[in-house]
């Protein structure tokens, strides 16, 4: 951006043209904060960097790769086996003289256990339904098939199908693909979409218990991304705590939305990011996630104004200082009082430059220390209740969300965005848990 003019030059204008030009450099200052944008100073993902941003190198180990002295060796344990092959000694390996095939076995053997397809890795299972005559009116009755009998794959099948498309991302096309050619079975994209459609049918109510629990959490954090519906602009919201996770793909990320999934009364201590939805919130439960508002700062330090960039700077190394002593009380060299004390001056240095910034004299600088200022209480939260300073946790939870969205493009119909919020909220909930999905799915249907 080029310098601008200096008064003495401008005073001699007429006050129009002077209007104009101030407008012009309020746009291309505009223009250049907009440029200036990538992922460390705001909420763009480093995917999205231009070449000109410097990647993060990471500090080199000085480890050597592999295990570590001291490391505990893990081995696998020898199983039931299907089939056993003996294998007998031909030669002597000492002189080389012809062992014969009668000779007496001896010691313990060798043992090596190896997996494989078997032949045919699937079989088909026929069932005939007979019709019998009733001795008693002599009318005829047909035996009729259980649920799930009709259908061309069995349940073991349609798990693999959903787990291939769900928790590998693999396409429909490409599923089918791999039914033909590995397991020898012949299975139309039209067949695995009824399955995707039953599947999202029977998670409905273990998402609903994942969403009440999320919702009486004690602590957790909220987060939204962009998701594509059809070519329709719509949003993955995920609510994250550390023992569950809940998923919604929703036609918007405005505060009725946000409102609509904590419930009326929400309850618990919620971490967000700097988003201006979340303001409904009660400032009491309500905790700021500091590392977005670094970024806001880092924001401010990249402009070329002068006292936007002394502003930012100050306020990054501020918040660097207030990272350092959340590191060192998760190292456990800081007790929760203490961290509160060495907490106090940070506090003090960013309420005092809040407060030049109200009193600036630049528009942008006095709304963004007005704003923080409304929402102290949110940023230092976190030390009273020995939380985390960030809402990394929800940004954690989405990230199956979007590497989902960025190898599939999104969905195509309302089953298959409902398909994508139940089956991540099983998936996700399960890990946090260390239990097989199964189980997630089995307390959900038993209240159905």
């Amino acid at each position: 951006m080029p310098p601008k003019l200096p008064p003495e030059k401008l005073k001699d204008l007429p006050e129009d043209i002077r209007e104009y030009i101030g407008a012009l450099e309020g746009y291309l200052e505009y223009i250049e904060s907009r440029l200036r944008k990538n992922s460390r100073n705001s909420s763009v993902p480093p995917s999205q960097d231009p070449p000109s941003v410097d990647k993060k190198k990471k500090r080199r180990s000085s480890r050597r790769p592999g295990g570590q002295d001291g490391h505990l060796g893990a081995s696998r344990p020898l199983e039931k086996p299907d089939r056993i092959e003996k294998h007998r000694p031909e030669i002597c390996r000492t002189c080389g003289t012809v062992i014969p095939p009668d000779a007496d076995l001896v010691g313990s053997p060798l043992i090596r256990q190896q997996r494989e397809l078997v032949e045919k890795p699937t079989e088909v299972i026929q069932r005939e339904y007979w019709e019998c005559d009733c001795s008693h009116c002599g009318r005829r009755s047909r035996a009729e098939p259980l649920p799930g009998e009709e259908l061309c794959l069995g349940p073991r099948l349609q798990a693999t199908a959903i787990f291939l498309h769900a928790e590998c991302h693999v396409s429909l096309a490409k599923t089918a693909s791999f039914f033909q050619e590995v397991l020898e079975t012949s299975v139309s994209k039209a067949t695995l979409c009824g399955i995707r459609f039953r599947a999202g049918e029977a998670l409905q109510h273990s998402t609903k218990m994942i969403l009440q629990e999320v919702r009486l959490a004690s602590e957790k954090g909220i987060d939204e991304t962009g998701w594509k519906n059809a070519g329709v602009r719509e949003y993955l919201w995920c609510i994250a705590t550390n023992s569950a996770a809940f998923y919604a793909i929703l036609p918007s990320r405005g505060r009725k939305v946000a409102s609509g999934l904590l419930g009326d009364n929400p309850q618990g201590l919620i971490m967000t990011d700097g988003y201006i939805v979340y303001d409904f919130l009660p400032p009491e439960l309500h905790g700021r996630c500091c590392a977005h508002l670094q970024r806001n700062f880092q924001a401010l330090a990249e402009s070329r104004v002068p006292i936007k960039e002394e502003f930012g700077r100050r306020g990054f190394k501020i918040l660097a200082t207030l990272f350092q002593i959340v590191q060192r009380a998760k190292e456990g060299l800081l007790s929760p009082w203490d961290l509160w004390e060495t907490l106090q001056p940070v506090r003090q240095r960013m309420g005092k430059l809040l407060w030049k910034g109200r009193f600036s004299g630049d528009k942008e600088l006095e709304n963004f220390s007005l704003r923080l200022q409304e929402q102290w209480k949110s940023f230092f939260l976190f030390p009273e209740r020995g939380l985390d300073a960030t809402n990394n946790g929800a940004e954690r939870a989405l990230r199956p969300g979007v590497i989902w969205r960025k190898i599939s493009m999104g969905s195509r119909t309302e089953e298959g965005t409902a398909f994508v919020g139940r089956i991540l909220s099983v998936l996700e909930t399960a890990v946090e848990l260390q239990c097989p999905a199964n189980e997630i799915y089995d307390k959900g249907a038993s209240l159905s």
